[in-house]
């Protein structure tokens, strides 16, 4: 299935994304304009998917109190959510930076490839003593689906440049999952 699925809607597009994201396929944007309703429907669908992690790591921890009060007033985990959004876009404004394009769909991609968090949350219920490597873990997946993502028919003029963009990629993406998300996620 080719990545450009407009004729199909909106909901078909990013759920083909999110399986090219699973597989670790490039996605290629080229074909596909990206505009701010496939922004705000990952954006839905990945809060939905965390908001419903978070809810079994509760249950799963037997929580009640916190479970009932993230049920009645789910603002904290929503915060995180918003925040995770917010970093979305820093990101894509940072990785503009480097690409010399200021625009919608690398923020987009970069939401994309926060899809790996709801299911680090659910595994590392099981495998609590290895959530740090297993974050990690996710960080470089993210980092390689972003990074194969963004450099899909571009190529840099030296190889600093690359080494820096890959740099600054890595450090970004390990560093959110493994530090900034589970300030947020984690309980």
């Amino acid at each position: 299935m080719p990545n450009n699925v407009n004729n199909k809607g909106y909901f078909a597009c990013v759920k083909h994304h999110i399986y090219c994201m699973w597989l670790l396929r490039p996605v290629d944007l080229s074909e596909t304009p990206i505009n701010i309703l496939h922004f705000l429907l990952l954006a839905f669908l990945n809060t939905c998917l965390i908001f419903c992690a978070h809810l079994i790591r509760l249950i799963c921890s037997v929580n009640l109190f916190k479970l009932a009060l993230n049920i009645v007033s789910p603002l904290y985990i929503l915060f995180g959510c918003v925040f995770m959004i917010v970093l979305s876009m820093v990101g894509g404004w940072v990785y503009g930076i480097f690409l010399d394009e200021m625009s919608l769909s690398n923020s987009y991609l970069v939401m994309l490839s926060t899809g790996y968090m709801p299911y680090v949350m659910l595994i590392t219920i099981i495998f609590v003593d290895l959530s740090g490597i297993i974050s990690i873990c996710a960080g470089i997946a993210a980092e390689y689906f972003l990074r194969s993502s963004l450099l899909k028919h571009r190529a840099f003029e030296s190889k600093i440049d690359k080494i820096y963009f890959v740099v600054v990629s890595m450090l970004l993406n390990v560093g959110a999952y493994w530090f900034i998300y589970p300030l947020f996620f984690v309980s």
